[in-house]
């Protein structure tokens, strides 16, 4: 049997967990709340509203990883390090959902890894060294496993990460 679980199901399986863990007042999330990542390398992921506002950390259960080999294709300012004016990064992604030691939890275990393309575009700063950047990954053809409620899975399919910020330089 195939089961699709797409953002709005892992949104709902967060929801009950971090409500489990006492991090959330509900079991569920708002309409329109969307994952979100943060951080420095983008490794905090978060859960906000439709507006922009943060509901809850959720890198306690959720987490992407990257593989320590990078290939890059593109050009850097050297005055500023930033893409000049886009980057492109071929690496592994893994994504890991890991909610087991949760009591109450939706006892879901599951990892999903592929090679990964992330493309970042960055505007020239102004002269107050503000700058807009946008980033954009990809992943076509992904495989892992886990387990949802003790029955075992396998795990395909893809990732798509999408993101902009207006950012200063520093």
């Amino acid at each position: 049997m195939s089961v699709p679980i797409d953002t709005k199901q892992i949104l709902a399986f967060l929801a009950v967990d971090e409500n489990a863990l006492t991090n959330y007042p509900d079991p569920t999330f708002p309409a329109g709340a969307q994952l979100v990542l943060t951080g420095t390398n983008n490794d905090d992921v978060q859960v906000w509203d439709k507006n922009n506002n943060l509901l809850v950390d959720v890198s306690d259960i959720i987490r992407f990883t990257h593989g320590t080999n990078v290939v890059i294709a593109g050009k850097t300012s050297d005055m500023t390090g930033l893409a000049a004016p886009t980057v492109t990064r071929t690496h592994i992604l893994t994504l890991t959902y890991d909610d087991l030691a949760i009591s109450q939890g939706s006892g879901l275990f599951f990892y999903l890894q592929g090679i990964a393309t992330t493309t970042v575009t960055d505007t020239t700063p102004d002269k107050a060294g503000v700058y807009s950047e946008t980033i954009s990954t990809r992943m076509s053809t992904a495989m892992g496993g886990g387990n949802y409620q003790g029955a075992p899975l396998v795990v395909t399919g893809g990732l798509r990460l999408n993101g902009g910020a207006t950012l200063k330089t520093k």
